[in-house]
């Protein structure tokens, strides 16, 4: 049973591009242009007066400590829905300056991954305090792709 679990679980990263990135963490990569959005802060780079994002590039790079006791494959799908959720963290990297937050109080995260009429499909999402209990920054990320 161990071995399949382990066998189901590489497929699962094979299957939809995830990569381990240290011992039992998942690291999800996402790449493409921002169509529409602005930035007010100056966080990435840009002046603090409101810039549109219109156009510049960007990188979404999700780490998730471990799958977790949810876990489940099985006949072209896998999953991982988990409350509490899966402590890591979120990278947003716009025209090459990054923005990292750290999810160590995960409150609600979720993997999931489908294979169905060869088409495949991929959703994860993390959302917690980016501080250890319910303090600091309120984060959630979501990603949705097909």
């Amino acid at each position: 049973m161990k071995y399949d679990r382990a066998l189901a679980v590489g497929l699962f990263l094979l299957a939809i591009g995830i990569a381990p990135s240290d011992a039992g963490e998942l690291l999800i990569t996402t790449t493409g242009t921002i169509t529409s959005g602005s930035e007010t802060g100056g966080l990435f780079g840009l002046p603090t007066a409101a810039t549109s994002l219109v156009g510049d590039s960007y990188t979404l790079e999700a780490v998730f400590d471990s799958l977790g006791p949810n876990y489940g494959a099985g006949g072209g799908f896998a999953f991982d829905p988990e409350t509490p959720g899966t402590p890591g963290s979120v990278t947003a990297i716009v025209n090459g300056v990054p923005l990292t937050t750290q999810l160590p109080n995960s409150l609600s995260s979720d993997l999931n991954e489908s294979l169905h009429g060869r088409i495949g499909a991929f959703f994860d999402e993390n959302s917690g305090y980016s501080s250890t209990g319910n303090t600091g920054a309120y984060v959630t990320f979501y990603q949705d792709l097909a």
